[in-house]
């Protein structure tokens, strides 16, 4: 079978604890991900009928697809960029990148990710209207929001700030249907009564 070099291993554990600040544990998942997602795109290369990418960036999408399936989560955009040992921003295109090829194969991990790394506070008045703001710790999960409030047909109500990765939308949205809670919608709950 494939024989790994456990000192090459060990310090690609170390290297996330370090750079990435991973517990030596999830250290260790990432790279067992990483290990065996290499080995089954290896063998899907080497079996597949579709077309392999060329370019470096949609290499790595592709690459990464498979280490976010083996791990069951979405790496984060830090992670990706030690994983592939590339600047922030090339970490990023690779993350935009494998978002927009395999969206459908990653959804369900994209959602969670971004659940995650959301917080939720109420912001407005009563007089005015009650919203919600959502600010999102990592700049992917704030993109999966946006692309998920445009597959549920519900931009219109979303006022983004790019620059602080944050949305605001009404608590209440009143349509022909009844009231909506876009909230919910995004599966996000609520801040705790205060």
């Amino acid at each position: 079978m494939v024989d790994i070099d456990l000192q090459k291993k060990q310090e690609a554990v170390d290297r996330f604890v370090s750079l990435a600040g991973l517990s030596p544990p999830d250290a260790e998942a990432l790279v067992e991900a990483a290990l065996q997602a290499a080995v089954n795109q290896t063998l899907d290369t080497m079996m597949g009928s579709g077309p392999v990418p060329s370019a470096m960036t949609a290499i790595r999408a592709d690459n990464l697809r498979y280490v976010c399936l083996q791990a069951g989560r979405v790496l984060t955009q830090r992670e990706v960029g030690v994983l592939f040992r590339t600047t922030p921003t090339s970490a990023r295109s690779i993350l935009v990148t494998m978002s927009a090829i395999y969206e459908q194969a990653l959804h369900a991990q994209f959602v969670a990710e971004m659940r995650g790394a959301a917080t939720v506070e109420q912001t407005g008045t009563k007089d005015q209207g009650l919203n919600w703001k959502v600010r999102f710790s990592q700049r992917a999960a704030y993109d999966t929001a946006r692309a998920e409030l445009e597959r549920l047909d519900l931009l219109k109500f979303a006022t983004f700030d790019d620059d602080a990765a944050s949305v605001e939308f009404p608590q209440t949205v009143k349509t022909p249907h009844g009231n909506l809670n876009i909230l919910a919608r995004l599966g996000l709950d609520p801040p705790p009564a205060g």
